[in-house]
């Protein structure tokens, strides 16, 4: 699976299926606007923490608070894809939000 059908995934079973319209909201318009195209046509157990890291530095220097904010997301869409065994693992596990960017308001 790549990443765009990770997502799609976690968005369509989970996303849309279970959380409150303004939640759905919130990650279409940050980790599922943002992300879905990265890596297009690779498996997303193929990308390397390497490659991880250097897609969220860019994103960093975009925005430190949205980088923070879809790392964490971007986690959460991809070990709920591994508990339901649609993939079988991806380094980005290994990379923690306080790696990138600055906390929200809501973090504080």
């Amino acid at each position: 699976m790549t990443l765009a059908d990770c997502l799609d995934y976690w968005e369509d079973n989970y996303v849309k299926a279970t959380l409150r319209p303004n939640t759905v909201q919130l990650y279409q318009s940050t980790v599922i606007k943002h992300m879905h195209d990265a890596f297009p046509g690779r498996s997303v157990g193929s990308v390397m923490v390497k490659q991880w890291v250097d897609l969220f530095t860019q994103e960093e220097k975009a925005n430190s608070r949205r980088a923070r904010q879809m790392l964490s997301q971007l986690r959460s869409a991809i070990s709920w894809c591994m508990r339901r065994q649609v993939i079988d693992s991806c380094s980005i596990m290994s990379i923690q939000p306080r790696d990138f960017g600055s906390r929200s308001e809501e973090e504080c």
